[in-house]
């Protein structure tokens, strides 16, 4: 009678214990599979994020300047939505800009982000820029053009990169809050799944912000 005493404890016990042990394996399995989700439908891709860091540490820098915290990890998805695309002709005649401020892709499409709301005027021998509230980004080829993305006044693109040798590509800039106050933005559209995703930093917001491009090109005169 001793013995089976014994007996019925020692089954107890290990029943429990395989209990513990398969409740535990299931609490790390969904942990896990919920920060691989959070990660995948949330946050900017980390596969993305060493391209922007070597690519252009100037407009991280500016961020940076601006709150030191700021880091591409805060990015959370803002909407996801179609890219449609309409090609019409190009007359590059019909375009105030500057060659030096076009982002070629590897198969030579160009992003245009500045050419719709730019006044550029040479007084003295020097270049001077002054620029619109709106803006209207851009992608050419050698023939033809289209309107990729049309912004307003609380919308700001400042840089864009190109990902993926040009299937990608990223547009780097800032949006107006309800606040008054603006925060960084990533704007990824695939060309390849013809779809766009837009990424937001509310952790980070300033107030106001240099103008971008006096930092990136500093030889011109930004009015």
């Amino acid at each position: 009678m001793k013995y089976l005493i014994i007996l019925i404890l020692l089954v107890s016990m290990t029943c429990k214990q395989d209990k513990e042990k398969e409740d535990n394996h299931q609490t790390n399995i969904d942990q896990t599979s919920n920060e691989k989700n959070q990660d995948v439908l949330k946050n900017f891709p980390k596969k993305y994020q060493s391209q922007i860091i070597e690519k252009n540490k100037l407009w991280m820098g500016s961020w940076k300047s601006i709150d030191s915290s700021f880091d591409l990890k805060d990015f959370n998805e803002e909407f996801k939505k179609k890219i449609k695309i309409k090609w019409g002709v190009f007359d590059k005649n019909e375009f105030s800009s500057i060659d030096s401020l076009f982002i070629i892709s590897s198969f030579n499409w160009i992003v245009d982000l500045y050419s719709y709301n730019t006044v550029i005027e040479k007084r003295d021998g020097k270049m001077f820029l002054s620029f619109g509230v709106d803006q209207n980004i851009y992608i050419y080829d050698s023939n033809r053009i289209t309107s990729l993305v049309s912004l307003g006044s609380i919308e700001t693109i400042e840089d864009a990169i190109w990902l993926n040798e040009g299937k990608k590509l990223l547009l780097l800039g800032y949006l107006e809050n309800n606040e008054g106050t603006s925060n960084p933005i990533l704007w990824l559209f695939d060309f390849e799944s013809m779809e766009q995703i837009r990424y937001v930093n509310s952790s980070v917001s300033m107030d106001s912000k240099t103008n971008y491009l006096k930092y990136k090109y500093p030889n011109l005169i930004i009015e």
